[in-house]
């Protein structure tokens, strides 16, 4: 926010969640491999690891363990593998070995799934700028920074 203000109180009741219409925890990678999710936890995203300033190679693994958590179930064929029944390595390991078009089928997931949305105006209080906001995630609800 302007350097001016620096908090905006937003009714909770009035944010929203959008979800992509064609968005599904089920994820087919072919015509026999398929993946069920469940959508990342706060702890998820606390234990993944990823720092802003963090290498790129260290944001890849830590982003790949936290995908790995998040899958349930494999479904090879008629073969259904819960991946609670596996350490999280084979699991990492799976992963791994998708090719790249399959990998990105899975990162759609996380990049198209539901998030809470709330466009937000206000006048500055002290220079009567209007300002407009779109916050998106959680993280912009608990702190925002435009400066």
């Amino acid at each position: 926010f302007p350097s001016h203000d620096k908090s905006v109180d937003i009714d909770l009741s009035s944010i929203q969640v959008f979800k992509p219409e064609d968005h599904s925890t089920t994820i087919k990678l072919t015509d026999s491999l398929s993946v069920m999710m469940r959508y990342p936890t706060i702890e998820d995203t606390q234990q993944s690891g990823i720092e802003e300033g963090g290498s790129d190679k260290q944001n890849t693994e830590s982003a790949i363990k936290m995908i790995a958590r998040c899958i349930e179930v494999i479904q090879d064929g008629t073969k259904t593998y819960k991946t609670k029944d596996f350490t999280p390595e084979e699991v990492v390991e799976f992963l791994e070995n998708l090719s790249q078009s399959l990998f990105m089928k899975i990162m759609s997931f996380f990049s198209n799934m539901p998030t809470i949305k709330k466009e937000v105006s206000f006048t500055c209080s002290k220079c009567s700028k209007q300002n407009n906001y779109t916050l998106r995630g959680i993280k912009d609800f608990l702190h925002h920074d435009v400066s």
